[in-house]
Formats: C-alpha cells, structure tokens, sequence
C-alpha cells in the first residue's frame, strides 16, 4: 500500500528523516538570521549616523561598520534558505506521485510549480547574495539589480506556494487523503493560502511606494518615504513568516516515517 512513510509497504522508505531535520534547522536558522540582520542593520546605522531619519535597508548597509558583516550573514542565509526550500518544495512533487486519486489539476500543480520554486529561491538567493556584497555608492547598478532579483524572486516563491495550498483545498478528497496521513493540516493550509494572498498584497504596495518614492508628491514626498521604508522591513518580514508557516510539512513527514 502507497503511503507517505516510503513507496510501499517495506519499500525504500524515501528522504532520510535526519535530512528532513537538517532542512528544517537550515530554515530556522536562515529565517532567524535575515530577520535579525534587516534590523539590526538599521538600528547599527542610526546608532552611528543619528542625523539620519528612517533608513532603507540598502541604506543602512552602505556604512562600512554594517555592510560586510550584513553581507556574509545573510549570504549564508541564503545558501540555507535555498537547501530548506528545496525540501519543502519537493516534498509536494514528491507527495503529488503517492495520491491515490487526485484531480488532475492538482497533480499537475503540485508536479510543475515546486520545480519553479527551487528554481526562483536560489534566483531569489543570487539577489540576497548581491544586495549584500554590492553597496552604495560604488556598486549602485549592482546592488539595485541583487534587490530586484530577490524582491521579485522571493515574491513569486511566495506566490507559488500560495498557489499549492489553494490547489489542494480545492481538492477535497486529497486533502481528506493527505490529512488522515497526518501530512497536512487543513487548518494550517488555509493559513498558509490567507496569509499568502496577503503577502501579494503587501508587495503590490511595496511596489507602489518604491515608483512613488522617486516622484514630486509634495507635500506627501516625506509621508511616502516613511512609509516605504516600513513596508520595505515588513515586507521582508511576511516572506519569512510565510516561509516558515511550510516547515510542519516537513516534521509531519519525519514523524510519519517514524511511526
């Protein structure tokens, strides 16, 4: 019988369980240091330049006290990041091929798009890599290029798997199937769709306040600035927070194996 614990019944039992844990710490620990790094860089550079008002993160990093230790951080973050995601984004390919009778919308969804999620997250890692070690003011283009990269990659990993949770809730018999395994929580996975959603909507604002930025609004050019450079942390923030929202994926499938 084709389960989520391996293949079949005294089968190969599929990804080792300690690299399953090992995908999780790697995430953990990459969540943990981008977000205290997009913080602390500002607070380190308002604390050295307290004439400035708010920050934006590229910004912050262009002071030599901040930017190299930013840089390496958050470049192993991103290695780690890229490792983590691979599983959790595999695990739905990996899933899609043990269904027993999934609608072929989302057997095709959850075949095709983890794919393009390995692939846009180390896309989205390049950029964190080059955001980090390019800075202002003598590596303006390049660093401007690495934030593209990972803003817009990073984006549509998040829309990828807004888009494998929506399939399979759309799919009430798989998600019955995959929450009797005890691989998934419907609960969770609405979560994971909502919160999604939300993050599309918070990058489209993002998006606006970046173009609004750099145009004469007067007198709401200083409200915008502020705005954007809250929106830019916490934007930052919600790609994390998603992220993390897939690692019971991987510990459920950890424990099924155990079982």
């Amino acid at each position: 019988m084709t389960d989520l614990a391996g293949e079949t019944a005294g089968g190969p039992r599929g990804v080792p369980g300690w690299l399953l844990l090992a995908a999780v710490a790697a995430n953990a620990v990459a969540l943990a240091t981008v977000g205290y790094w997009i913080f602390r860089a500002r607070a380190a550079f308002l604390d050295a330049n307290p004439d400035w008002g708010p920050v934006t993160i590229s910004r912050a990093i262009s002071d030599p006290a901040v930017g190299p230790a930013f840089s390496l951080w958050v470049s192993l973050a991103a290695a780690l990041l890229a490792f983590g995601v691979f599983f959790n984004a595999s695990f739905y390919a990996w899933t899609a091929r043990r269904l027993p009778a999934p609608r072929p919308g989302l057997r095709i969804t959850w075949l095709v798009v983890p794919p393009l999620i390995i692939a846009l997250q180390s896309v989205a890692g390049v950029g964190m890599y080059m955001l980090g070690a390019y800075r202002f003011p003598d590596h303006h283009v390049a660093h401007m290029t690495g934030s593209y990269l990972f803003f817009v990659a990073q984006a549509l990993v998040v829309l990828g798997g807004t888009v494998l949770s929506h399939a399979v809730l759309r799919d009430r018999a798989s998600l019955a199937w995959l929450t009797g395994q005890g691989a998934l929580r419907e609960g969770l996975v609405r979560l994971r769709r909502g919160f999604g959603l939300a993050c599309m909507g918070l990058t489209v604002l993002y998006v606006f306040l970046f173009k609004a930025k750099n145009v004469d609004l007067d007198p709401l050019n200083e409200e915008i600035y502020l705005a954007y450079t809250s929106v830019e942390p916490a934007l930052i923030v919600a790609f994390l927070v998603f992220l993390a929202l897939f690692q019971p994926d991987l510990l459920a499938l950890r424990k099924r194996q155990s079982s």
